[in-house]
């Protein structure tokens, strides 16, 4: 929706949108009047009309009259059997429904049980262990990777784009499944941290500490291991420019938010899950030099926050200024491993990484970050609320004149609908209702007044009922149309 206000596109969709809208209320017209109005109301209302007239007819031929007993306990009964018919018109295309739903599950229930090659390490100096692992979809992506990663240890998986590095994250995530080969891990608490994450639209405090009911706001340690976190990822800064600060809501898709800083709230997230085995896909990728720098020191390096914790860290990144660091360097390539090892064992064979690895960031692009920072502030600073309000209700230019008690957050939407309606389709529908609720109030006395002259003059009371039968029918018709 940014993008389309952006570019001057908004009344354009907008009737572009009503006019797809009209042409399928059109298309449905004939097969809403057809079975909404006449098969679900019809058997309740006329039921009790011609009944009734088909017994009076009867009884004049044979010389009867139509008795208040008669009458009346015709149309409870009659009351009694409708109402469970109608309904059962109603429950079929259910029925029909939930049959097919069981099929689906059963068909899911009898499909054969998922087999996957997963080991269990148990608690010691190996956490993840990977043998002859083979992953292809189409056509090959990785095949021949043996990976042993220490406990507590930093490995770090390059190659060119491509390669294969995303995708053995997700298999050791258990989000793809291999071929052939084996992953065994020593733990199944594993943080994730997606090269685009995905962060819900809360606040930025909400989406690093997870749901309020599971780490209470007024637990010690959680604030404190909270602060640590956020620290560790160079976000105090951050919150001091927002105008809420780590209350600040994020938006949808994380549209308040720079791309660094989106990464590093990620980052701070599978932080303070402290879990046992920490993956990362390329999360410095967005940063600038300056600022990897510091959480790559604060994180990883001698005395950083996971050596302390002994936390498994897997890190996807091309940038050779952090090989030295790592415990285990893996680079892929042409599908397979070409190489493994420590930064002193592979260094000597630096061509099998020059071609994509990366140095220190250039300052074009810390330069970059850092407009695109700013802007993002700016436009945070002048009106962060109204943006996410917009974005939570729409374009208050899309309500039209509709009365402003409408117009607060949570009833937005409500507004929306109702502006869409004229007076004269309110008055339409208020008096559709008011009719068939008279309507259908009314054969009772109208019945009470034939039975009271005897059944006589049935000619006139018979098409009496029937017509107020019908008009009720009509209203309700007209009211649910």
């Amino acid at each position: 929706m940014q993008v389309v206000k952006i570019l001057g596109l908004q009344h354009n969709f907008t009737r572009r949108i009503q006019d797809l809208r009209e042409a399928d209320l059109l298309a449905a017209s004939k097969l809403r009047c057809t079975i909404t109005p006449l098969v679900s109301n019809a058997l309740g209302i006329f039921s009790p009309a011609i009944t009734l007239a088909v017994y009076a007819v009867i009884s004049v031929a044979l010389g009867g009259n139509l008795e208040t007993e008669t009458a009346f306990t015709t149309m409870a009964i009659l009351s009694m059997v409708t109402h469970p018919a109608n309904m059962a018109m109603t429950i079929v295309p259910r029925a029909v429904t939930a049959f097919s739903g069981f099929e689906k599950i059963q068909a899911f229930l009898l499909r054969e049980s998922l087999q996957t090659d997963r080991g269990t390490l148990p608690k010691g100096s190996t956490a993840i262990q990977i043998q002859q692992l083979r992953i292809s979809y189409k056509q090959l992506v990785l095949e021949h990777i043996d990976i042993e990663v220490a406990a507590g240890s930093l490995a770090i998986i390059s190659g060119p784009t491509g390669s294969g590095k995303s995708t053995l994250l997700r298999a050791i995530l258990r989000e793809v499944l291999p071929v052939r080969g084996t992953i065994s891990l020593s733990t199944r608490q594993i943080a994730y941290c997606a090269q685009k994450p995905w962060l819900p639209n809360g606040t930025i405090k909400d989406a690093i500490r997870g749901a309020t009911e599971i780490y209470s706001a007024s637990d010690p340690d959680n604030e404190k291991w909270y602060h640590e976190v956020t620290d560790m990822c160079c976000l105090t800064h951050d919150f001091d420019s927002l105008p809420h600060g780590d209350l600040t809501r994020i938006g949808s898709g994380g549209l308040n938010l720079s791309g660094g800083q989106k990464q590093r709230v990620a980052l701070a997230r599978a932080l303070f899950a402290k879990c046992d085995i920490l993956l990362l896909d390329d999360t410095f990728s967005g940063l600038d030099g300056e600022i990897e720098q510091t959480i790559f020191d604060k994180l990883f390096g001698m005395l950083g926050l996971t050596r302390r914790l002994e936390t498994t860290v897997v890190l996807v990144s091309n940038s050779s200024q952090y090989f030295q660091a790592a415990d285990n360097i893996v680079v892929l390539g042409n599908h397979r491993i070409i190489d493994q090892g420590s930064w002193q064992d592979i260094r000597v064979k630096a061509a099998s990484i020059a071609k994509f690895s990366s140095g220190h960031h250039t300052s074009d692009k810390a330069v970059l970050s850092a407009n695109s920072d700013e802007l993002s502030a700016r436009l945070r600073t002048k009106g962060e609320t109204e943006i996410d309000l917009a974005r939570q209700t729409g374009d208050p230019a899309l309500y039209g004149n509709f009365p402003i008690m409408f117009m607060d957050a949570t009833n937005m939407s409500l507004g929306y609908y109702l502006s869409s309606i004229d007076f004269m389709n309110i008055f339409f529908i208020i008096t559709s209702t008011v009719s068939y609720a008279f309507f259908i109030s009314i054969p009772q006395y109208w019945l009470r007044l034939w039975t009271e002259f005897g059944g006589r003059n049935t000619a006139f009371y018979v098409c009496g009922f029937v017509l107020l039968s019908t008009l009720s029918w009509i209203s309700t018709s007209a009211q649910m149309w």
